[in-house]
């Protein structure tokens, strides 16, 4: 009868331990699995709000876009026409239509500037291979956002080739020692802008320095070789653009099934 009673109680004694170990490892894995459940949602939270800040970026861009596609084209369309009119060139034609342009094409930019690409991209530019890997886990849009990235540099590179053509061009000017092409650039700080506006602008000026250029082989072939590297920034800036509407639909698709 004793020793019955000891096995009861040690068996009871051992139901109570396993119960209670069996309670707590319960209670540790509910909890590491609440605790990991939290993270997953924090983590989707993060990146919900990521991609709905990314297609407000976009949004920018897209603008920035509009803008700089409308300029590519007005001065592009009169790099071509000097070039293709260059040994009877009405340059009292080109001076009057000019005028109006105000920034988006001149003489100054048709050959001794060049046009800048900077999209407002801060988001987008900061999701890098490495980065992005922690930050968008969706496949699709990550590869998206690389690709339109690599396009992005290709884009750059394209335009610091046409910086060095056109900063080799000023070197060719500055060993130039006529006094015609000396004239052609001399402006200062307080007339130069008012070439820019309608009211201020100077056709005979404009007319004359075009006068000057055309009778200058190396400008000749300075213009043909910058309309050559605008073929190629305007091939990848419409990649850009192609590829920057193809992230917003993949964005707003993964967007979609969120709500």
């Amino acid at each position: 009868m004793k020793i019955h009673q000891i096995w009861y109680r040690w068996n009871k004694q051992v139901y109570r331990f396993l119960f209670e170990m069996t309670a707590i490892i319960c209670g540790i894995t509910i909890s590491f699995w609440l605790n990991d459940y939290q993270q997953d949602i924090d983590k989707e939270n993060r990146e919900t709000q990521l991609l709905k800040d990314l297609l407000i970026e976009i949004d920018q861009i897209e603008e920035y876009n509009e803008w700089r596609q409308s300029t590519y084209e007005v001065d592009n369309y009169w790099m071509d026409y000097v070039s293709d009119n260059w040994d009877s060139l009405d340059v009292e034609f080109v001076a009057a239509e000019l005028s109006e342009l105000k920034y988006n094409a001149s003489f100054h930019h048709l050959f001794f500037e060049h046009r800048e690409f900077h999209p407002p991209v801060s988001l987008l530019i900061s999701l890098r291979p490495e980065e992005s890997a922690h930050t968008i886990t969706i496949p699709k849009i990550k590869k998206q956002i690389n690709t339109l990235n690599m396009f992005r540099g290709f884009l750059k590179l394209n335009i610091e080739s046409e910086i060095d053509l056109q900063l080799r061009f000023r070197e060719r000017v500055m060993l130039d020692s006529s006094l015609t092409m000396s004239k052609v650039i001399k402006t200062s700080v307080k007339t130069f802008h008012q070439q820019f506006n309608p009211e201020s602008y100077d056709k005979e000026k404009t007319a004359q320095q075009l006068r000057t250029i055309t009778t200058k082989p190396y400008a000749r072939n300075y213009l043909n070789l910058k309309i050559r590297q605008r073929a190629f920034i305007m091939s990848f800036v419409k990649r850009y653009r192609e590829n920057l509407i193809e992230l917003r639909k993949l964005i707003e698709e993964e967007l979609s099934h969120r709500k």
